[in-house]
């Protein structure tokens, strides 16, 4: 009967082993979350950051166009309005809002493009306001067509703002992922 029973050391090392094998169990799991997770947040910053890099590029090809409108304007001797590639533009803006999974981020693409809409709009009238006698350019530019530009900036630095902070909320859920697996396949 005495042999049969672990002595008080066996039981001891027995308990340790199994502890040993749920941390060794919960080590692998973490792992292999936390593998799964990198590959996803990589993932995620990267399209981030191409979106965000996109969205510098039309805030700068607009800032040029309209730095080229106002040198027209400047000098009254050109009356020749620069081109502006409005298909790129708009295909890449278009590929933005649906590149993104966010509804917040489609909704503000819509407002960038918008507000590129109300400004090139403004902007056609550029011809008219050059060859108008009674018109005075510069005022025209200041008083209608920098509003437009300022608004379209600024929709684009919010669209800028909103990408990055739907990758924050994105990584923050992925954080969450990790202890919840590791508790769950534990058993605890």
């Amino acid at each position: 009967v005495r042999n049969s029973r672990l002595s008080m050391r066996m039981k001891l090392i027995l308990s340790l082993m199994c502890i040993a094998a749920i941390l060794l169990i919960s080590c692998i799991i973490s792992y292999i979350e936390y593998s799964s997770m990198t590959n996803y947040v990589s993932g995620l910053v990267a399209d981030d950051i191409s979106s965000i890099n996109e969205a510098r590029k039309l805030a700068d090809m607009s800032n040029n166009y309209n730095l080229q409108i106002l040198a027209v304007i400047g000098d009254d001797t050109s009356a020749s309005l620069p081109d502006f590639d409005d298909d790129y533009f708009l295909s890449h803006c278009d590929q933005l809002r649906t590149s993104l999974a966010s509804e917040d981020v489609r909704t503000r693409a819509d407002s960038v493009m918008y507000a590129y809409s109300a400004y090139m709009l403004t902007s056609l009238e550029a011809d008219n306001v050059l060859m108008s006698d009674f018109i005075d350019s510069r005022s025209w530019y200041f008083e209608r067509l920098q509003p437009r530009f300022q608004r379209l900036q600024t929709e684009i630095g919010v669209f800028r703002r909103c990408v990055v902070y739907d990758a924050v909320k994105e990584i923050e859920k992925c954080a969450y992922v990790l202890p919840d697996g590791v508790v769950f396949a534990v058993g605890q």
